[in-house]
């Protein structure tokens, strides 16, 4: 039979990287989940143009723009990925100004 519960060592456990946090970005199912999933990518220092594009995209998705513009305001490094999913969002939100 499984045991209930494996203890793992904690100098064996595996942090969090870039795919564990884009996983968790699609699992959102509203703004403040996202915004949780977000703050733990800036605690872990894993905050990359790839997950950069996924929170714009998701916040998008999840009809919060001006959370997708934040995070894209405050991006040090855009890349093309990052201004399509802003662009996308934006004007599936209908938010032309």
């Amino acid at each position: 039979s499984f045991p209930a519960k494996i203890s793992i060592p904690a100098d064996r456990r595996a942090l969090p990287d870039e795919s564990h946090f884009i996983s968790l970005i699609h699992a959102c199912k509203d703004t403040a989940s996202l915004r949780r999933v977000h703050a733990q990518i800036l605690r872990r220092d894993v905050f990359s143009s790839r997950v950069a594009s996924q929170l714009v995209s998701c916040s998008s998705l999840l009809k919060s723009p001006d959370y997708s513009l934040s995070i894209f305001r405050h991006l040090r490094e855009k890349n093309l990925f990052v201004f399509n999913a802003l662009i996308r969002g934006l004007t599936e939100n209908a938010r032309f100004e």
